[in-house]
C-alpha cells in the first residue's frame, strides 16, 4: 500500500491479530473491490465476505501488479 495504491482504497493489514473482525464490522451492503499485491490473500478474503453475507465482494483477480501491467492508474506516495 505505501508503495502504490488504487485511489480511495482503504488498508487493512492481512497479518493483523483482528483483521477477521474488521472485515466482519464493514457494511454488508456496499461493493467492494478488495485486492493485495498478486491476488492471493484477497481472494481468500472475498472468499470469507461472501461466507458472511457480504452481497458485493470482488476480488481483483492477479491484484495490483495485474493493474499495473494492464496500464491502470495507481497512486504512488
Amino acid at each position: 500500500y505505501d508503495k502504490s495504491h488504487l485511489d480511495h482504497a482503504v488498508f487493512i493489514d492481512y497479518n493483523a491479530d483482528d483483521y477477521w473482525e474488521q472485515i466482519d464490522k464493514m457494511d454488508k451492503s456496499k461493493v467492494y473491490l478488495v485486492y493485495c499485491h498478486s491476488g492471493g490473500r484477497s481472494g481468500k478474503t472475498v472468499d470469507y465476505m461472501k461466507e458472511h453475507g457480504f452481497t458485493e465482494a470482488h476480488n481483483l483477480e492477479g491484484g495490483i501488479i495485474a493493474w499495473k501491467r494492464a496500464g491502470y492508474d495507481v497512486v504512488r506516495d
